[in-house]
């Protein structure tokens, strides 16, 4: 096994937490498996050199070698569309036996199309574990009932992975790495356009899912007015009606943009955690210790969604003109 490649996130020019925390995994990995490990980083302009840069983070998150995909043209949002060419090109170019993306908004555009591209297996929203000599690919299935497992060597070809973040990412050493810099090849479509529609939630941000009581709609929009913030709902609340479709948090839908999200009773589907900004701080309740909000949220408790709403309502409301 050659290479290893981690596809960097980045928010405000800084890389995301979860891109850190695949790095350290793509660490562990390649230092078992004695490959090197890349760091695939695609952008617009060339980064400063010093001490906090992003080629210093991510030498000190773990990558041997960073690759840097630079073209003016690879801004954001980082689409398929718009990338995909250069990061074909950058895999052409140091070919992957393992590409691993972060698990977001990102990686559910660039991974399926980039694995078509490259030929290589694709598993989203997966774990990696290490029993003995072999390391596994795990992914839950059919609405976590069952749990997909396959070695991670087994197949001939490349694989990418998106994964999942599972904790906060560590620094490792202060080894700086090597740069590699691939001048990209952007053609875009003349018939694509890429427009920004605001559908943006702000301020405090309190979301409902399928997991709330069907009475507990009147509790979210009191803790949404004492919080001063919005409401949002999950996909599966909007279907079945006992949310409008304007509230739907979703890959297509409302984004929410807020330093603060309090998501109560959702799961935290693909689709509604894609709606979820980098920067946004998730706390989360349910009653599902297993729900895979819980692996993305930075606060969790594992409680009844529709009581801890109601109480927490309560209190805040007794607590109204005093430090909340």
């Amino acid at each position: 096994m050659a290479n290893i490649l981690i596809y960097i996130e980045l928010s405000d020019n800084k890389a995301t937490p979860a891109s850190l925390f695949a790095l350290n995994r793509g660490r562990d990995l390649a230092t078992e498996l004695g490959a090197t490990l890349y760091a695939l980083l695609p952008c617009a302009t060339t980064p400063t050199y010093d001490d906090e840069d992003i080629i210093a983070v991510l030498s000190r998150h773990g990558a041997d070698k960073v690759i840097l995909v630079h073209h003016p043209d690879l801004g954001p949002p980082a689409l398929f569309v718009t990338h995909g060419e250069a990061l074909v090109d950058a895999c052409h170019q140091f070919p992957p036996r393992l590409l691993i993306f972060p698990s977001s908004a990102e990686a559910r555009d660039l991974a399926p199309r980039l694995a078509m591209a490259l030929h290589a297996d694709y598993i989203p929203h997966a774990d990696l574990e290490h029993e003995g000599d072999e390391f596994w690919v795990t992914r839950q299935v059919f609405r976590r009932r069952y749990q997909l497992r396959q070695p991670l060597l087994a197949a001939d070809h490349a694989m990418v992975i998106s994964l999942c973040p599972m904790q906060e990412p560590q620094t490792l050493g202060d080894d700086e790495a090597e740069v590699a810099v691939v001048q990209a090849t952007v053609k875009p479509s003349r018939q694509v356009r890429i427009r920004h529609i605001e559908h943006t939630v702000a301020g405090p941000v309190v979301g409902g899912g399928g997991g709330m009581s069907r009475t507990g709609d009147d509790d979210l929009q009191r803790l949404a007015r004492v919080l001063g913030g919005s409401r949002v709902a999950s996909t599966t609340v909007c279907d079945s009606g006992h949310a409008p479709a304007e509230l739907c948090a979703s890959l297509d839908g409302m984004l929410v943009d807020s330093d603060h999200y309090l998501a109560l009773g959702i799961s935290g589907s693909e689709r509604h955690m894609a709606a979820v900004q980098p920067h946004t701080e998730v706390v989360a309740v349910n009653n599902d210790p297993l729900a895979p909000i819980f692996t993305v949220a930075q606060y969790g408790l594992v409680a009844d969604a529709t009581d801890t709403a109601r109480e927490l309502a309560g209190r805040l409301k007794r607590s109204e003109g005093g430090d909340r």
